[in-house]
């Protein structure tokens, strides 16, 4: 499986991705450059989006929605993980079809994710600004 995981603090992605890299998968957890790393992903036949809400997690949220508005992201399953109560709140509001989950289910619910059929079914948020 092939999945992105997306921290903002370069130092700790790696040891966070360690999670996934030795549950078997190819994780791609580079530094996320904005534009250039979605246009990176575009072309990537990702099988889920890990995004970290420890740090940033306004970043986090703004990212899966804009992940979600792109039709050729659209339907790449997005996987939330250690976000703040009120944060993880406003990406269940925003995203519905998005997992969330904390650390220790990281693996199972990015094998749930890619399960997941990609269908235009999917929900897509007006704007950050609806929560």
């Amino acid at each position: 499986m092939n999945v992105r995981y997306i921290h903002w603090k370069e130092e700790e992605a790696e040891s966070r991705a360690e999670l996934l890299v030795s549950a078997g998968f190819d994780v791609d957890f580079t530094p996320f450059t904005g534009p250039p790393s979605v246009k990176k992903m575009e072309k990537e036949l990702l099988d889920a989006v890990v995004i970290d809400l420890s740090r940033m997690p306004s970043q986090g949220c703004d990212l899966g929605v804009m992940l979600r508005k792109r039709k050729s992201t659209r339907l790449m399953p997005l996987v939330f993980i250690n976000g703040p109560v009120l944060k993880v709140e406003k990406v269940r509001k925003l995203l519905p079809d998005a997992f969330l989950c904390w650390r220790e289910e990281l693996a199972e619910r990015v094998s749930s994710a890619e399960k997941q059929i990609r269908s235009e079914v999917c929900v897509v948020p007006d704007s950050v600004f609806t929560a």
